[in-house]
């Protein structure tokens, strides 16, 4: 016989079935010989767990009963939980199991293997918390006889802590939470997105763009109809050429192959249409020579168009015609300026002329006749130098 008072006790799982199948049989005899039927108990299953809280991820912190902190996780797990055992694993929450186990007072005791089989009255209790606060706490009791601690015997915990409006509240902060962090995430990768098509868009665009200037320019300069066919296709080629900057060739725009292909494709149609270009220049260079202001120049800058159109087209098709007229203007102009400088030596003889004859009659009364001393005779002198000096 045990004593009257519980007292605390740690279970133990039996460990040999032969143990158990005697325990369980004197158990049905010890019953039979009192009277009593042997009770039918059955299974307790836990109720629905809610479904914001099977979301959460429960660090479980075991007591110091094995038994239980293998029940208390198989149960929890199997309504639904999620539960980790490694503190370093992503958790929401940390579950701490407390229990205890008393034994039950009882007249007969089996002795099995010279080991007492008594019944226990187990205690669990879970406490949810998060962020160092407490979100709920919940436990259930239950009574073993054998030893073992099941799952169903835990079911109460599970139905208690299903039923916690505190953690289906902390479930759903935490739902919401994540919601908006994922709504969050969600919104800067369709942004970053975005912003990625707008610019692949763009740079598609460009590249569009570019290739439509570069087919026009192309074209306008493949089939030359005038000096300017090509200026565009030299413009471009100015723009994505290699420059040196700090020493190192860069272009203005992108660098590829086939912007590379462009660049050589774009000398070779220049090359061809050189030909072509310098005709369209020489004929622009002779539509601005002015023949009939050449004809009656009165100065050479009259036949400076007639010069530079052959210095810059010596073998050009209107060379005759330009040569002819300069010979005609350089004659012409000769002719005047030789007359124009015998004009001015004369001009410039018959001042001398005049100031000499001036300071020849000024000689006359000053230096000439300065010795006669009456004016009769000075007078004479005077009107003899003057005529001479004529």
């Amino acid at each position: 016989m045990n004593s009257n008072v519980e007292r605390p006790a740690r279970l133990k799982g039996v460990r040999h079935a032969l143990a158990r199948h005697v325990l369980l049989a004197a158990s049905a005899l010890t019953g039979a010989a009192c009277g009593a039927q042997t009770p039918v108990v059955a299974p307790v299953t836990a109720t629905p767990t809610p479904q914001e809280v099977t979301n959460l991820a429960v660090l479980l912190v075991p007591s110091t009963i094995v038994e239980v902190n293998a029940a208390a996780q198989a149960a929890l797990v199997q309504a639904g939980y999620t539960i980790v055992v490694d503190p370093r694993a992503a958790h929401d929450a940390v579950g701490k199991l407390a229990a205890s186990a008393v034994e039950v007072p009882s007249m007969f005791q089996l002795q099995v293997n010279d080991h007492s089989q008594a019944k226990h009255r187990v205690s669990v209790s879970l406490t949810i918390e998060a962020s160092g606060r407490i979100i709920d706490q919940v436990s259930t009791q239950f009574e073993t006889s054998n030893g073992h601690v099941t799952p169903d015997q835990l079911s109460g915990l599970v139905s208690a802590l299903n039923a916690s409006s505190g953690v289906k509240r902390f479930a759903g902060e935490r739902a919401a939470a994540k919601q908006r962090a994922d709504d969050a995430v969600a919104q800067k990768q369709a942004d970053r997105a975005a912003a990625d098509k707008e610019r692949a868009d763009s740079v598609a665009a460009q590249r569009q763009a570019a290739d439509a200037d570069w087919e026009r320019v192309v074209g306008e300069c493949r089939e030359p109809k005038s000096l300017t066919s090509c200026d565009s296709l030299r413009a471009w080629v100015d723009k994505n050429s290699p420059r040196r900057r700090n020493g190192v060739d860069s272009t203005v725009s992108y660098q590829d192959a086939q912007l590379q292909k462009k660049r050589d494709d774009a000398r070779k149609i220049l090359d061809s249409a050189a030909l072509a270009l310098k005709g369209f220049a020489e004929a622009d260079s002779w539509a601005h020579v002015d023949l009939g202001r050449c004809a009656a120049a009165t100065t050479r800058d009259d036949c400076t168009s007639a010069s530079q159109y052959l210095a810059r087209f010596p073998g050009g098709a209107h060379v005759d015609e330009a040569k002819k007229a300069l010979e005609a203007a350089d004659k012409k102009l000769t002719a005047q300026e030789e007359q124009a400088q015998r004009q001015a030596d004369a001009q410039q003889a018959a001042a001398a002329h005049q100031q000499q004859q001036a300071n020849c009659k000024a000689a006359c009364s000053t230096t000439t006749c300065v010795m006669f001393t009456t004016d009769d005779k000075k007078s004479k002198c005077v009107a003899q130098c003057v005529q001479g000096c004529n």
